[in-house]
């Protein structure tokens, strides 16, 4: 299997992790959120390409533990592609990028959800949020 997602309801959580996941020998956990109820999910994998998750995208795994729902496919994940990181995003947020040789992209998530592409000479290594403008208005 690729990359994959699981959704579970934190009221349903058990203690260990080994309990909520089937993580095979090759697998390894990139990140874990608690997704409000107004974010979205984007997955940004290492060769740039994005996948954005809305609410309407996101299903309550039916069984704990779960696999999750593969992001891409294992020809995919044969060719070398990787999850590089995922955040809770809203429209109006910012992200930026980091790749191996050291560029940092910064731009808006609508473009990005937009074009599901990063275009970058090399792999990506970090995806971030930044905080859109209604975010700024609550911290200040």
């Amino acid at each position: 299997m690729g990359g994959s997602l699981a959704i579970q309801e934190i009221k349903d959580l058990p203690i260990s992790l080994g309990q909520v996941s089937r993580l095979s020998t090759t697998d390894h956990l990139v990140r874990v959120l608690a997704v409000d109820a107004d974010k979205s999910i984007m997955v940004m994998t290492n060769v740039g390409k994005t996948v954005h998750l809305t609410k309407d995208r996101l299903q309550t795994a039916d069984a704990v533990p779960s696999r999750g729902s593969a992001l891409y496919s294992s020809r995919r994940k044969e060719e070398g592609v990787r999850v590089a990181d995922a955040v809770c995003v809203s429209d109006n947020d910012g992200f930026s990028a980091l790749d191996r040789s050291g560029n940092l992209t910064i731009g808006s998530i609508d473009q990005l959800s937009g074009s599901g592409t990063l275009e970058t000479k090399s792999e990506i290594l970090a995806f971030c949020r930044l905080p859109g403008a209604e975010n700024k208005e609550k911290a200040a």
